[in-house]
């Protein structure tokens, strides 16, 4: 199909919300795009993160485990962030897709119970504390029952929910890519970080670029080193380890 082959930059899906307002989401990969849609390739296995530095250390760790499994299994991140992915795994979830997996950043982990373990006056509360999204608008990320259907429905639909994130829902180590990034590569200046500023570690990268290449720094410029930094992570290093072990349990 012709948007197949559109590069994620060409794509803005239309989502439309519980209050039926279109959410537009731009820079899509095509195969997500065509999730909103209730249309799935079930054959080839994906797995969905949250930005690039999470693809990189991803796709790193998969090739050091299964190199023929990295050119069968595909690694996309998603521009939304975690709450589109959630919104996404709704849409999963519903279509029973199993061969689909997230792996999200540190900073989201969450203890995630088996949907019959949750009384249903329990659900929204329990959806909520794992996604963050407010409880009071948990219809946000998109259960179709919430369009009309019999409170019986969704709360199948939310049991379900919890069961495919509890299956296909995995946690990088540490909080962030970023942090994976300079703490594990042997490229990495590996300077003290004040852990309290927020995207410490994404600043820190940005801000070795710009005195590196002495100037203003594109965002392409600053992903090359982000690149730089995961190409000398050495199999041996212990995060690098754990995220290899997620990548087993992932392809078997």
């Amino acid at each position: 199909a012709i948007v197949e082959e559109l590069p994620p930059e060409a794509i803005v899906v239309m989502n439309q919300t519980a209050q039926n307002k279109f959410d537009p989401i731009q820079d899509v990969p095509a195969s997500i795009a065509f999730q909103y849609i209730g249309h799935t390739n079930t054959e080839r296995q994906r797995i969905i993160v949250e930005d690039r530095s999470a693809s990189l250390l991803v796709e790193k760790a998969l090739k050091m485990y299964n190199a023929r499994a990295a050119s069968t299994l595909s690694v996309v991140f998603h521009p939304g962030g975690a709450k589109n992915i959630f919104q996404e795994a709704v849409v999963l979830s519903r279509l029973n897709v199993l061969k689909t997996y997230l792996v999200l950043d540190g900073d989201q982990k969450k203890d995630i119970p088996a949907g019959k373990d949750v009384a249903e006056r329990d659900l929204d509360q329990v959806i909520s504390d794992i996604t963050g999204v407010n409880v009071k608008n948990i219809k946000d990320l998109g259960f179709v029952a919430d369009s009309g259907k019999e409170n019986e429905l969704l709360t199948v639909e939310k049991k379900k929910f919890l069961d495919f994130l509890k299956s296909n829902c995995k946690f990088l180590p540490l909080n962030t890519p970023e942090e994976i990034l300079w703490k594990c590569s042997e490229k990495s200046p590996h300077t003290e970080i004040d852990e309290s500023e927020k995207n410490a570690y994404k600043k820190a990268i940005a801000d070795w670029a710009k005195e590196d290449i002495g100037g203003e720094v594109s965002a392409s410029d600053i992903f090359s080193y982000h690149k730089k930094l995961c190409n000398a992570i050495p199999e041996s290093d212990a995060i690098m380890q754990e995220i290899i072990t997620i990548i087993k349990q992932i392809v078997g």
